[in-house]
């Protein structure tokens, strides 16, 4: 399995301050450097070495993989959007688990033991694979939202739309995440428990810890319990089996039933969605051409040209 890394002269993580929240720094500028992990319980002991020491030094990990090392250059256009992935990143986005309380003063076994009741709700094979889990930088301080990334190396790749279509099916139907799912600002797309934009291969994974000016609020006791490993028989998952088997025609019906009725909860009518494709920074984007009426306001803008917005925040 390769797994590309990446690096800047800024440091890539979250800065929690007593006054402001600064998010990760949008870097133009970045140097890649690529490392093979067999598939093994080995192999995913030496990916966890690799992501725990880079993780100090602020680098990012890559989802995909690129057509050509960077040496201090932009990636955009470089990246192989249509590479086979090898390595499933399951991004648990705020989701609330049943019989889970977050305490603060985490540490490494609560972390492990929030994981595994989100392993549980899987299919049953997840229970028998070893995985790295990592606590995202909102970990803790969001109530008993569970937000974490957790690392599986796959025994073969597939392509990025199967992940996608894949990732879509457990969302819609696994116990504990379906109830959860909830309409977008736009009206017209779900938020997925199980973020789909982890897929991606141009997606950036960040794994550095967050930085707090005030060290009490920190929601671990150390920064090492953040990142864990849990080795059990099987070293890969095999997700092949289960996402080829997949009619994507299925899940885009599921989809748009459950979008339907979430609608019908907050009393709107049934509404389709019109999308357009365009190409930003050398990537095709689909853009909604017929969202709901939002109030958008400004919430950061010291990047400037990137602003962070918040739709009816």
């Amino acid at each position: 399995m390769k797994v590309t890394f990446l690096e800047s002269s800024a440091k890539l993580n979250k800065y929690f301050g007593l006054t402001e929240t600064r998010t990760y720094p949008n870097v133009k500028r970045v140097t890649s450097s690529e490392v093979t992990f067999p598939k093994t319980n080995v192999g995913l002991q030496t990916f966890f070495e690799e992501i725990r020491q880079r993780s100090t030094l602020g680098h990012c990990l890559l989802k995909g993989s690129l057509k050509q090392p960077l040496i201090d250059e932009s990636r955009a256009g470089k990246v192989d959007r249509t590479a086979v992935t090898e390595l499933l990143i399951l991004d648990v986005d705020g989701l609330e688990i049943p019989g889970i309380n977050i305490q603060r003063n985490l540490n490494s076994a609560e972390l492990q033991q929030i994981t595994e009741a989100f392993i549980a709700m899987m299919p049953s094979v997840f229970s028998q694979v070893s995985y790295i889990s990592q606590a995202s930088a909102s970990m803790g301080l969001k109530g008993n939202k569970v937000s974490i990334h957790i690392y599986m190396m796959i025994s073969t790749g597939l392509p990025v739309k199967a992940m996608k279509i894949w990732l879509k099916q457990m969302n819609l139907m696994t116990k504990g995440i379906k109830e959860k799912l909830e309409l977008s600002s736009n009206g017209q797309s779900l938020k997925w428990p199980l973020d789909l934009s982890i897929a991606d291969n141009t997606h950036l994974c960040f794994i550095a810890p967050p930085e707090f000016e005030d060290a009490n609020a920190d929601p671990f006791q150390q920064i090492s319990d953040r990142l864990i490993i849990v080795e059990k028989s099987r070293p890969c998952i095999d997700l092949a089996s289960q996402a080829m088997s997949i009619n994507p025609e299925l899940v885009f019906e599921l989809e748009t039933t459950t979008k339907d009725e979430l609608r019908k909860t907050k009393g709107l009518s049934k509404k389709s969605a019109k999308t357009t494709n365009i190409a930003i920074s050398h990537e095709t984007k689909e853009v909604l051409l017929n969202p709901d009426r939002v109030n958008i306001s400004i919430y950061n803008d010291k990047n400037f040209p990137f602003v962070h917005c918040d739709i009816n925040g």
